[in-house]
């Protein structure tokens, strides 16, 4: 926990949305790996893709949507979170 607990302090001070997740396991297999998992972050620009190589046009389109998609409902579950 001490690794990960200033992680929403920064987000906080950047304006950065962010949620808690329930499950490290579901988080991990989200991001397509075997392990438990504590923090994904998603960056707004993704220029490459694996290893540098670049990404096609329609691919960086799909990833917008997707992150905007993204930004949209980690605030809305942001907002239903009772303190």
């Amino acid at each position: 926990m001490d690794v990960i607990s200033h992680i929403p302090v920064l987000c906080e001070d950047h304006n950065i949305p962010y949620i808690y997740v329930t499950s490290r396991a579901e988080l991990g297999a989200a991001g397509s790996t075997k392990r438990p998992t504590s923090v994904v972050m998603v960056g707004r620009d993704r220029s490459t893709g694996k290893r540098g190589a670049e990404m096609k046009d329609e691919d960086k389109e799909e990833f917008q949507e997707t992150y905007t998609d993204l930004v949209k409902l980690v605030s809305k579950a942001s907002k239903n979170v009772k303190v």
